[in-house]
């Protein structure tokens, strides 16, 4: 019965997504205007650019934080771990998580440590996160005008400012010495069910307290994927949507892009398009939905490369260990020898 209802929740979560995909895209004549997207060079070029860069900055950013705990893997390794992670979680029926994909990669092979995995996949998804959020809050900046008029784009920002604030606290209160010597600390990590899982995550998270540049290298990583986004929207807004500035074309495509994030269909799919739509209409404009169109065609290619890499490559990416700073401080919490 579990099984059952979960295929159907799955059925049912694709089957809302292409419907809403195919009403938005039919209702904004996305189909002639896509196709006439696509056969322009520029937009292919710049496309080409965002495959390229976004897979490459996400490996990198794997590859970083891993490194940071003691772990080393291979970027080459990455980019295919990376790559088939986006097929899963944009193509395979059912909205199989791509993190969940990367730590069944990354993890399988790593006996004793693979909590210290999860989190990094975490603090990866994370800082993908917080940069989307950052953006997205420096460039309403920008659009003063927009802001006062559009009461839905105006709390939307105000929501991606508290995001950015919140991930800051919590990096803050998470690393914090004083925490850790309280004596809710001592309880949640003693006593509480489950207390050495919360231990060992607790002490992977104090890990980056001492390796920083590898939490703001994973940042920084993010925010080159994103300019490259932008560049993709200056490219295909321009053409979709002249009539809008360029800084409202990426303030509002990166709002509509951070609606893919909620888990109501697989990789977004349809729910973006709709909120972009949305918001560009709300502001006066049409044709909205082709920007996340066309971003998703982009990232259909680079999953079809992620399925042919699945079906040819091994099962499993073997991480290689060694005694970095992020090892040897969760052994020395542990109170046991270093491997």
């Amino acid at each position: 019965m579990a099984r059952a209802s979960r295929v159907f929740l799955n059925l049912a979560r694709i089957s809302i997504g292409v419907v809403l995909l195919y009403f938005v895209v039919s209702r904004t004549q996305g189909f002639r205007s896509i196709g006439d997207l696509l056969s322009r060079v520029t937009v292919w070029m710049a496309l080409a650019a965002c495959f390229l860069v976004g897979t490459f900055v996400e490996a990198q950013r794997i590859t970083v934080l891993l490194r940071a705990q003691g772990f080393q893997l291979p970027f080459p390794r990455a980019c295919r771990v990376v790559m088939i992670a986006i097929f899963f979680g944009l193509v395979i029926p059912g909205g199989t998580g791509g993190d969940l994909i990367k730590f069944y990669y990354l993890a399988g092979d790593q006996k004793g440590r693979r909590l210290e995995v999860a989190t990094s996949v975490l603090l990866d998804r994370a800082a993908g996160l917080y940069s989307l959020l950052f953006v997205v809050t420096v460039l309403a900046l920008c659009n003063p005008t927009l802001l006062a008029t559009v009461a839905v784009v105006r709390l939307l920002v105000v929501l991606a400012g508290l995001g950015v604030v919140g991930f800051a606290a919590l990096a803050l209160v998470s690393t914090s010495q004083r925490l850790r010597g309280s004596r809710l600390f001592s309880f949640v990590t003693t006593r509480m069910p489950f207390h050495a899982y919360a231990r060992r995550f607790a002490d992977t998270l104090h890990v980056f307290r001492a390796r920083p540049r590898a939490v703001f290298g994973a940042i920084l990583l993010s925010l080159a994927g994103y300019a490259v986004t932008c560049l993709v929207f200056l490219v295909v807004g321009r053409v979709a949507i002249p009539q809008a500035s360029l800084q409202e074309v990426l303030l509002l495509g990166l709002l509509g892009m951070l609606a893919n994030v909620l888990p109501v269909t697989p990789g977004g799919l349809g729910v973006g398009e709709a909120a972009a739509a949305a918001l560009f209409r709300l502001a006066g404009y049409h044709g909205g939905a082709s920007l996340i169109l066309v971003w998703r065609a982009g990232m259909m290619v680079v999953a079809l490369l992620g399925g042919l890499l699945y079906l040819l490559g091994p099962a499993r990416v073997r991480l290689l260990s060694e005694e970095g700073p992020g090892a040897v401080a969760l052994n020395n919490s542990l109170g046991r020898e270093p491997e």
